[in-house]
This record gives C-alpha cells, structure tokens and sequence, in this order.
C-alpha cells in the first residue's frame, strides 16, 4: 500500500486515451461522458434560473 505522500504527487508523464476502435466502441468514452456532464450542469443551472426544483 502506497504512503499518503505518495498517493498525493502527481504522476509525471503524458497519458492520453485510447483511439477510436469499431471493434471495441465501448472503450474510449470519455467524449460522451464529458458532453454527458456539461448538458448535466445547463440543465441545472437552467432549471434554476426559472426557478424549477432539481431535487425530487
């Protein structure tokens, strides 16, 4: 198990994802996820600024 110090600094190097793959389209979905979050935050702050609940 890794020291708190340690967990803490950040890793040095370049990471990036994966390419596309037809054969693997499940893999790389960082794209979805990003745009998934962003329409997330509009229609919170949308439904805010109208005045509608977002809590159920």
């Amino acid at each position: 198990m890794l020291d708190v110090e340690t967990q803490r600094r950040p890793c040095k190097g370049k990471w990036a994802t994966l390419l596309f793959d037809l054969h693997f389209s499940n893999q790389n979905q960082t794209h979805n996820c990003h745009q998934t979050f962003l329409e997330y935050h509009c229609c919170i702050k949308n439904m805010n600024q109208h005045g509608k609940s977002t809590h159920h």
